[in-house]
């Protein structure tokens, strides 16, 4: 029997503000909408990491943070970029009030951006 493993340990995510940081200070790519924004940056790693960042001052509830994180995580795990680079993940004003199939929707779009704007798509493709 195949086991998946569908875990979203320590090493795929952010854990330290100096990690944060480096993300922040040169993003090579950016993708946002509406409700959402992505930051990334390229890494010599075997993996993508990812680092939420979800304000009170937009998701008021913490149900509705917890809830944004899960789907995010699970996003990113099942369909994020395709390259090993940090992401942050930065959420705007009224993305609590999208189903959970929007924000999935939100955050496949977001992905695809980074991608297509890091050159993982045009890499992947070609052999």
């Amino acid at each position: 029997m195949l086991k998946t493993d569908f875990k979203f340990g320590h090493d795929r995510r952010l854990l330290k503000p100096a990690d944060y940081q480096w993300v922040f200070n040169s993003p090579q790519a950016k993708a946002h909408n509406q409700y959402a924004m992505v930051l990334a940056r390229t890494k010599n790693l075997s993996k993508a990491r990812l680092g939420l960042i979800i304000a009170k001052k937009h998701v008021r509830l913490a149900t509705q943070r917890n809830r944004i994180k899960r789907l995010t995580r699970e996003s990113f795990r099942c369909e994020g970029p395709q390259t090993p680079v940090d992401c942050v993940f930065l959420c705007k004003a009224g993305i609590a009030e999208l189903s959970n199939d929007d924000i999935t929707a939100v955050l496949q779009s977001l992905w695809a951006r980074v991608d297509e704007r890091l050159g993982a798509r045009d890499a992947i493709a070609k052999p």
